[in-house]
């Protein structure tokens, strides 16, 4: 057979040149479909994944949905009644503004908000061993008759806030003393600090303007819709009203969160019961707290679980430490109190429930009648042989509660022969009353100073300005004194880190204490034991954020001359601390109220007059004269000043309209360690009238407060 060689030389040619490699018409023709099947990979690879992320995304939003819904569930097992608003008073910053701004269930500009009346328990309420916690009084703890004993009660309150929904836990300020144990649960806040050892659970993210919603429902056999009780233009006290038949609550969460490029939704609904069993949960409805305008009724309700128990209801009139049956006896709920006064503002009220022939009780929690300020001031009754000072001048002796829970004296007083120390000028309702005796620096004739001390009635049923010193004996005046009252509305910090021998007087006098108010201002009230007396011996410090803007003189109360100086000092960083000024032998006082330095912008500086200038006497420490007008009414004066024209009746400033008093005030200030009299007129002049000596002194016008009429 005949090979052909040139045939197969050309089929070899051919298979060679294939491999090494295609030429440019094939390779044209090959790239596209290369690319094309890339891209189909690459799309299918980035669907893959992003199919992947969103249902791990998806997972992760049902997850966060049903943690929440059984959070919510296991609160509502634990809790007897759901709440229009909190009833626990709220110490800052437990607010909903992180303040003291309190949280409504609808309405209010935060949308709705789900606030529960729960019960505290010993561990987690889901363990079978945990117990509720009972206060120690009137029964012994470990004792059967503890659970008879008000069980300790706590405000749950689930709300919205930057698109995220939380949890919170309200607990009164009360809830680590007095009890038979520890509390599981801890008072939370944005962030742990102060009264707050918890922060508040973040639950669900993504929450929009309707993903958290809440519709209530009646008992029975066929629960029925309860509108009025999520309704944002009914009041508190009607959509609480409402809330009293709730028994059940439908929560509806909603979130969506964009995963890979998409909108992800995810809904969850539960409808949950309140706890029905008498066995471990006894009290239904507890009573809340209300605040009411003069003249209004009050209404309190509480329920038991027990139908067939007997109530009867109890009043105290010193803010808890005793209480008596109301009159006339109430034996059902609600509680109406009639036509309420301004007397009754700090009241409280309780149920006692009883399902054994009345042998024992159940006692509820407390709730606090709240009487707001009547808008004018209320004439004080002087005792025996005193007497408003003579003329049209100065205003009669009177007093009244700020809209921020500031009580505030005004007149001029005298008594018609001689004066006798520890005699009662005046009471005052006891729910003005301060929790201890606070004694006041008063201004009298000419440029000597008086002191009257504030407490309770030995009874308990009044306030009493008792008189303990002052010459001459011509008037005092009552004007620029201040103090918050012990009515529950503000948590009281005690000062415990004294130095250098000073300490807390004890026996009646009210300890060392601060409050920051809801405005922002600082109340220190109380009287210290004298230490190191020596000027400018410092006898305790305050938190950072509390300290002054500058150098405060103020006049205190002491055995002798006394006076004080809060400063910030050195700077930075700024403290509050507290050195003596005045020499003393045995106490001194700390009644005070000042503007931290935060707070410097709402000031405006004051127009000296007649050689008067403010002179830091180049320390740079010193506050500048200024003054600033409160929402609740009261002016406040700041700054130290180098003395000018000193004659009796010299104008060191003027006040502008609004920022005056009706009729002249006399006030006490000091000076290089002395006191001065202050008069701030009408007309709104800030006079001289005595107590400088040569115009080498300074003058301070810190501690100075009254209520604007005008």
């Amino acid at each position: 057979m005949t090979v052909d060689t040139r045939k197969y030389s050309r089929s070899l040619d051919t298979s060679i040149s294939l491999s090494n490699g295609f030429t440019l018409v094939e390779m044209l023709v090959i790239a596209p479909m290369v690319i094309l099947f890339v891209g189909v990979f690459i799309s299918s690879m980035i669907n893959m994944t992003g199919s992947v992320l969103v249902a791990r995304g998806s997972s992760a939003l049902t997850n966060s949905v049903q943690d929440a819904e059984t959070r919510i569930t296991q609160d509502i097992t634990t809790s007897s009644g759901y709440l229009a608003t909190n009833n626990i008073s709220l110490v800052s910053p437990q607010g909903i503004d992180d303040g003291t701004g309190i949280f409504h269930n609808a309405g209010g500009g935060n949308g709705p908000m789900l606030i529960l009346n729960s019960y505290a328990s010993s561990k987690n309420p889901l363990t079978l061993d945990r117990d509720i916690i009972y206060a120690n009084t009137p029964n012994t703890c470990g004792t059967p008759a503890e659970i008879q004993n008000a069980p300790l009660m706590l405000n749950i309150v689930y709300f919205v806030k930057n698109s995220s929904l939380w949890r919170r836990v309200i607990a009164p300020t009360d809830y680590a003393s007095g009890k038979c144990a520890a509390s599981w649960q801890k008072p939370s806040c944005t962030s742990v600090g102060g009264f707050c050892v918890a922060q508040d659970v973040k639950l669900v993210d993504g929450i929009g303007a309707n993903g958290f919603t809440l519709t209530y429902y009646t008992g029975g056999a066929s629960p029925a819709q309860i509108p009025d009780a999520s309704n944002s233009n009914k009041s508190d006290i009607e959509r609480q009203t409402a809330l009293q038949t709730a028994k059940s609550v439908d929560v509806n969460i909603t979130t969506t969160a964009t995963i890979a490029g998409r909108d992800v939704t995810k809904t969850g609904t539960i409808r949950k019961s309140l706890q029905s069993s008498a066995t471990s949960f006894v009290i239904t409805e507890q009573p809340a707290s209300v605040t009411l305008a003069i003249a209004a009724n009050a209404v309190f309700h509480a329920k038991f679980s027990d139908a067939s128990a007997t109530i009867h209801w109890e009043q105290s009139i010193d803010n808890g430490a005793t209480w008596a049956d109301v009159s006339p006896s109430v034996t059902s709920s609600p509680l109406t109190i009639s036509s309420v006064t301004t007397a009754m503002d700090g009241y409280r009220y309780r149920a006692l429930f009883s399902n054994d022939n009345n042998a024992t009780y159940i006692i509820s929690s407390s709730a606090r009648l709240s009487v707001a300020p009547s808008g004018s001031w209320n004439e004080l009754t002087l005792a025996g042989l005193w007497l408003n000072y003579a003329g049209t001048t100065y205003h009669t002796a009177g007093y009244r509660k700020t809209t921020s829970g500031v009580v505030v004296l005004k007149g001029l007083v005298k008594r018609a022969v001689g004066q006798v120390s520890g005699e009662t000028i005046a009471s005052l309702p006891v729910g003005y009353c301060p929790s201890d005796r606070l004694p006041f620096e008063i201004g009298a004739q000419g440029y000597t100073d008086g002191r009257i001390d504030i407490l309770k009635s030995s009874n308990g049923t009044t306030c009493d300005i008792v008189y303990v010193r002052g010459t001459p004996t011509t008037y005092f005046s009552l004007e620029g004194i201040h103090f918050i009252p012990d009515d529950g509305r503000y948590s009281v910090t005690p000062v415990n880190n004294f130095v250098n021998g000073w300490y807390n007087f004890g026996g009646t006098q009210a300890p060392v204490s601060y409050v920051e108010d809801d405005i922002g201002r600082v109340h220190v009230q109380g009287t210290m034991g004298m230490g190191t007396n020596t000027i400018d011996t410092t006898m305790f410090q305050m938190p950072t954020s509390l300290a002054p803007p500058g150098s405060t003189f103020v006049p205190a109360v002491s055995s002798v001359f006394a006076g004080y100086k809060q400063t910030p000092y050195p700077a930075p960083p700024a403290y509050a601390t507290f050195k003596t000024r005045g020499l003393g032998t045995s106490y001194l006082s700390v009644q005070y109220m000042y503007y931290p330095a935060k707070y410097l912008s709402r000031f405006t500086d004051l127009t000296l007059l007649n050689s008067w200038v403010f002179d830091d006497y180049g320390g740079g420490l010193l506050q500048t004269p200024q003054y600033t007008k409160a929402t609740d009414g009261l002016v406040t004066l700041k700054g130290v000043i180098k003395c000018g024209t000193a004659t009796s009746g010299t104008t060191i400033a003027n006040l502008p309209a609004g920022y005056r008093p009706s009729k002249k005030i006399i006030l006490t200030a000091t000076n290089s360690d002395l006191y001065s009299r202050i008069d701030v007129t009408a007309a709104g002049a800030i006079r001289i009238i005595s107590g400088l000596g040569t115009c080498s002194y300074w003058l301070s016008l810190n501690g100075m407060s009254f209520y604007a009429d005008q």
